[in-house]
């Protein structure tokens, strides 16, 4: 795995209407160079927990346990 991520933190904004699953934006995006021509991005959203999307990530692109400790890192 290559070690080149970038984080994307967005305020909350702000509205009226509760978010449903198809509107809602997400807190963190975080961009993963899997390799020279994969990237990924892990989004998470407010009330998800980031050890939980970033275990599923690991899982879905067999990352180590290294691997998966070093992008929690950069969320949290």
């Amino acid at each position: 795995m290559n070690d080149s991520y970038t984080a994307d933190f967005r305020p909350k904004k702000s509205s009226q209407k509760k978010p449903n699953a198809k509107n809602r934006e997400p807190i963190c995006v975080l961009k993963v160079e899997l390799d020279g021509d994969h990237t990924e991005k892990i989004k998470v959203y407010e009330g998800e927990d980031p050890a939980e999307i970033v275990d599923k990530f690991g899982d879905q692109f067999n990352l180590s346990d290294n691997a998966k400790k070093r992008l929690l890192k950069q969320i949290k």
